[in-house]
């Protein structure tokens, strides 16, 4: 990520004009017009620094229009960026958060929204690399969350929405994926989480199972099953990994082990006409 002292005189310039709008709430539509390409790419992939007493935020230019609801710089940043032909540059761009307690977020513009539960920014994101065939690529691009440099999950947006509970993003992402027919990639990606001594390697519905999210779980299968790819989601293999060795599990085999305690899991299931015989004859954990 660029920095603004980075910048030329006239790049700064334009770049404080633009944050000034943005954090105003007002239109940076004019401004944004007037710039060239090798400008505008350097100016919304440059960053603003913002400090307050839960800790720092580094944020581009757009992930400031989604904090502060600017519902036109953001609509505006889009454009401009997917006319230019650098909206995939601008949608994997970092930011970084910082929080008192330790804790670190290393996210994209989308996974910002997904952060902050901004359901209408999360929504305008899919929309535009759907439209312009690139929400494969954006929806494979890495959030990461650290906790004092001990415990590190490193998560696409599907599993990062597992991870924050945001059951109507993993909705979208899930429907979105199916409509643009890469919902077998989006489904059979991997996550990494990372404990002291332990590491998981691990699939979207291994994930949602982990997490007990229910809701998720039901979504997940049932978009799976109607793309025909229900048996792909399920024997998706995952890994845990120890100092000295480690083992492969599917979801399967996690259902087997998580459902023994819990019953949400079993109505999961029941949902799209898998009984829990039939996730227990379709694993190793016999």
């Amino acid at each position: 990520m660029l920095n603004h002292h980075n910048l030329t005189r006239e790049q700064k310039d334009l770049y404080f004009q633009l944050k000034k709008s943005i954090w105003n709430r007002r239109s940076i539509s004019n401004i944004l017009k007037a710039v060239s390409k090798n400008d505008l790419k350097v100016l919304i992939t440059g960053y603003t620094t913002r400090f307050s007493t839960s800790g720092g935020c580094t944020l581009t230019l757009l992930s400031l229009a989604i904090h502060k609801g600017n519902n036109e710089c953001v609509n505006s940043i889009l454009t401009q960026a997917q006319n230019s032909g650098i909206l995939q540059d601008i949608l994997t761009v970092a930011n970084i958060i910082n929080y008192q307690n330790g804790s670190m977020y290393t996210l994209t513009s989308l996974g910002f929204a997904i952060h902050h539960s901004k359901k209408r920014y999360i929504d305008v994101i899919l929309t535009k690399a759907q439209e312009n065939g690139i929400l494969q690529d954006i929806l494979a691009v890495r959030n990461v969350i650290k906790y004092f440099n001990i415990i590190e999950y490193t998560l696409t947006p599907l599993s990062f929405a597992i991870y924050k509970g945001n059951n109507e993003c993993i909705n979208s992402i899930l429907t979105r994926a199916q409509n643009s027919g890469v919902l077998q990639n989006i489904l059979t990606s991997k996550d990494i989480v990372q404990f002291p001594g332990l590491t998981y390697v691990i699939k979207p519905l291994a994930f949602a199972i982990y997490k007990g999210n229910n809701e998720c779980i039901n979504s997940i299968l049932i978009q799976a099953q109607n793309s025909d790819m229900l048996q792909d989601a399920f024997t998706a293999v995952s890994t845990v990994l120890f100092p000295y060795g480690g083992c492969t599990f599917n979801a399967f085999e996690l259902a087997v082990v998580v459902n023994e305690n819990n019953a949400s899991i079993s109505s999961a299931l029941d949902n799209v006409s898998i009984s829990s015989r039939y996730v227990r004859e379709n694993s190793q954990l016999n």
